[in-house]
């Protein structure tokens, strides 16, 4: 049952108040009708009483006259037979409760529908390395290194290696992700423009990017420079690159949903790829 307002509580005693004033006006007029009835019937007039009078006169002595018969004496008056009381009022019959509504069901649900596969994206052609103008870029923003947002936590097929190249791997790459892997070097490097004046020979001058990347190719935490070089323009060209990337989605064997990658740019690798 539904809780009663204080509302409902209020409508209730004034229709019960209500009531009690109708029962008591009902009674007080039954007690002033008997009383008046009552009055009436002890203090009726009686019938009036007929007289007749008659005058005596001389007249010549004649044959006695016989008296005259008395007159009838009055009936008595019929007694009036008291009416009888109105019935007493019927009581109020109780107001029916109102029937509990039924609680509305609850609309089923309907199936979720089965996620479409991500269809597969076309190779992008390659495209022409254009020359890196000699423009004074601005400062780049890098973001804090921070590790990763749950990292998957990968059991190497394999001895743990690093796929080298201008765009290396560093860490354990399964058997199953290894052609995806090496889709993702080449994207990632056609779009790394190298800037100028970067020492080749200088460990230092190697930034290590960290990105996670869902099953669908879309990235989801990254890039973050873990590693950062002592330019701050080769640090942000490191992040321009694998933002800008077409990646493609993980291959149909793929038993994992997302993949963390420790991505190493090594410039003097690039140039030679380059031909610088």
């Amino acid at each position: 049952m539904s809780p009663i307002s204080a509302y409902d509580e209020l409508r209730a005693e004034s229709r019960r108040s209500l009531k009690r004033m109708i029962l008591l006006s009902i009674a007080l007029h039954v007690v002033v009708a008997l009383v008046l009835l009552g009055f009436l019937r002890w203090h009726r007039m009686p019938d009036p009483v007929k007289v007749y009078s008659v005058q005596l006169m001389d007249a010549p002595p004649g044959p006695v006259a016989e008296p005259a018969p008395t007159p009838p004496a009055p009936e008595p008056p019929e007694e009036v037979k008291p009416e009888p009381p109105p019935p007493p009022p019927e009581p109020p019959k109780p107001e029916p409760k109102p029937e509990p509504k039924p609680e509305p069901k609850p609309d089923p649900k309907p199936d979720p529908k089965p996620e479409p596969k991500p269809e597969p994206k076309p190779k992008p052609e390659p495209k022409p390395e254009p020359k890196p103008k000699k423009t004074q870029p601005k400062p780049p923003q890098l973001k804090p290194s921070e590790p990763p947002k749950d990292p998957v936590q990968l059991v190497p097929s394999s001895p743990p290696s690093t796929v080298e190249g201008p765009v290396a791997i560093v860490g354990d790459v399964p058997d199953e992700l290894g052609q995806w892997v090496g889709l993702f070097q080449r994207a990632v490097y056609r779009e790394w423009m190298l800037p100028s004046a970067i020492p080749m020979n200088d460990a230092s001058f190697m930034p290590e990017v960290m990105v996670t990347v869902a099953r669908d190719g879309r990235i989801m935490d990254g890039p973050t420079v873990t590693k950062p070089s002592p330019n701050e323009e080769l640090n942000e060209s490191c992040i321009q690159a694998v933002l800008n990337a077409t990646l493609p989605p993980f291959s149909e064997a793929a038993t994992v949903n997302e993949l963390t990658l420790l991505v190493r740019f090594q410039p003097q690798a690039r140039a030679a790829a380059a031909g610088f």
